[in-house]
């Protein structure tokens, strides 16, 4: 299988007097029976704000010039490739037609970035507790992860539940910018991935809603971060499927054939 998916806008939460974000959003998928690989590319501007307020209350006091981008290359291993289908169970683009699971690894590489040349911390609740990094502009963390995993799709007739779940770590290189100097560090973070369908998988039409969440977990010197990214959605497709025969029946038919020929001779 193979995908493309891209998305940008220039306004979004623009309700209501609540901030403007620039969002663009580019994924790519080449997913196989054993392997899968994947590509993407996140930036996110004007979406931070400098305080802390009441939930779904407009929030006009907001950071214009603070930064995020992340993007990754990865891959994951399936072991149980004759049994379990990635395609069926997150891509909807196979059918399973018995529940199976799989032990998967995934392993790749990924980069988070927040950048604000007004420095990152500004007069937030929070800004008392990093007197010593007050000059910080810029927050690059790039990791090379192995993430063992476990994976299942559980099947009734067309409706399935699939689920993914991948815990592990690998050195991440950290670097702190300032106006005057970058300090760096390697450490170990702690990292875990999920992935999560449910739907009808249907030979015309499939429907559904996913979940996907990205968690990471490191120190760098007196600076705790956390990385948290999480993806929910609703997916309605429509599919044309060309019957074909498979290898058995192709040769049960030659065999037929064959039978045939033999008997007018």
């Amino acid at each position: 299988g193979f995908g493309i998916d891209f998305r940008f806008t220039e306004k979004y939460f623009n309700k209501n007097n609540k901030p403007v974000t620039n969002f663009k959003d580019f994924k790519l998928n080449i997913v196989g029976n054993k392997l899968c690989f994947e590509a993407y590319y996140d930036r996110f501007k004007r979406n931070y704000y400098l305080r802390e307020d009441k939930l779904f209350s407009p929030l006009p006091n907001f950071d214009s010039q603070i930064s995020s981008s992340h993007w990754g290359l990865s891959m994951r291993l399936i072991t149980n490739a004759s049994r379990f289908s990635y395609k069926a169970a997150f891509m909807q683009s196979e059918f399973q037609k018995k529940s199976a699971a799989t032990f998967l690894v995934w392993f790749g590489t990924e980069q988070n970035q927040l950048l604000r040349p007004q420095g990152l911390f500004v007069d937030t609740t929070v800004k008392r507790y990093y007197e010593n990094l007050q000059q910080l502009t810029k927050l690059r963390q790039q990791a090379w992860f192995v993430l063992p995993g476990f994976a299942g799709n559980i099947v009734y007739q067309q409706f399935y539940f699939a689920t993914s779940v991948y815990v592990g770590s690998g050195p991440q290189f950290n670097k702190q910018y300032t106006d005057t100097a970058v300090f760096r560090k390697v450490n170990l973070p702690f990292m875990s991935k999920a992935r999560g369908s449910l739907g009808i998988n249907g030979k015309t039409v499939y429907t559904g809603i996913f979940a996907n969440v990205d968690y990471t977990r490191s120190t760098f010197q007196t600076l705790k971060s956390e990385y948290f990214n999480y993806k929910m959605g609703v997916f309605l497709g429509v599919r044309l499927i060309k019957q074909t025969k498979t290898k058995a029946e192709k040769q049960e038919e030659k065999r037929k054939l064959k039978e045939d020929k033999n008997r007018r001779a």
